[in-house]
């Protein structure tokens, strides 16, 4: 029973309650990703519908109601499970691979609002964040929605290993 159509070159996504770490997950490898903790049934059959989003939901009456609907029931209770199945269904997989290979993780939205975040230079966001990565770094990227300010650091090294050992044929 196919759910998702070969046609789908790089889907909008919309999760259900119950996946909020896939969202983010899916975020951070820059595809573009609702999720709100207080999303109705309705409301996300509503917007995928009207914004043409893949469904993503754990719930089986939910997936059942979307058959008219891009829609993938997620079997993976783990967030790394969740991601590797999400872009294996929908192909997604080579795509995201290239992307934490070439550098281009998650300074394209923001984690947590999902918006297209810009790049943005020292004094354009030193009165949000401390002197010292300031004074560490160069390039940052800028959420104009909820201000967070984002830059290649340690942290950004971590999600990278961890993505690609998620990704990379083999793993569990």
């Amino acid at each position: 029973m196919p759910t998702i159509p070969s046609t789908v070159a790089a889907p909008a996504f919309v999760a259900d309650v119950h996946l909020g770490k896939l969202a983010r997950h899916l975020r951070m490898v820059g595809f573009d990703s609702l999720w709100k903790d207080d999303f109705q049934d309705d409301d996300l059959l509503e917007t995928a519908r009207a914004e043409r989003r893949l469904l993503l939901t754990r719930d089986r009456e939910l997936f059942e109601r979307a058959r008219d609907l891009p829609r993938h029931y997620v079997s993976a209770t783990s967030p790394a499970g969740q991601l590797a199945e999400t872009l294996q269904a929908t192909g997604l997989t080579g795509e995201a691979l290239a992307r934490v290979r070439e550098n281009r993780l998650f300074l394209s939205r923001c984690l947590e609002c999902n918006i297209l975040l810009l790049p943005a230079k020292p004094h354009q966001v030193h009165h949000l964040l401390p002197g010292s990565l300031l004074q560490e770094h160069e390039e940052f990227f800028l959420c104009l929605r909820c201000e967070r300010v984002y830059w290649r650091g340690s942290h950004y090294d971590r999600m990278r290993e961890w993505i690609e050992k998620t990704l990379s044929p083999g793993a569990s």
